[in-house]
């Protein structure tokens, strides 16, 4: 897991993941959609990344509509060759009723 780690840091820092920011979903916003936004006004190839960072939920929700095990933290998200200066972040609750979840996106 830490060669993995360390491959996407090379890989970010080779590529210019320039664009980082934190997502915290509380639970008690209930079901929520946002737009990470990028730079990126010049069209070219860009790379879109999801890492939960923290992770204090009693049950099972979804990110982007992947499910999320409590407790689970690392890499969810990886998509290459991304073009668009946004991306939708969506998290459902699904069987969570309790904690939150603190993700970080790059670009």
């Amino acid at each position: 897991m830490k060669n993995y780690r360390f491959l996407i840091f090379i890989i970010c820092i080779i590529f210019g993941c320039n664009e980082k920011s934190v997502i915290i979903f509380d639970l008690t916003k209930g079901d929520t959609t946002i737009l990470a936004k990028n730079s990126n006004t010049e069209n070219k190839p860009s790379g879109f990344y999801l890492d939960i960072t923290e992770n204090n939920l009693d049950d099972t929700c979804y990110v982007n509509n992947r499910k999320i095990a409590p407790n689970q933290i690392g890499n969810i998200y990886s998509l290459k060759d991304y073009y668009l200066d946004t991306m939708s972040v969506s998290f459902k609750k699904y069987k969570a009723q309790k904690g939150l979840i603190k993700i970080k996106y790059s670009f």
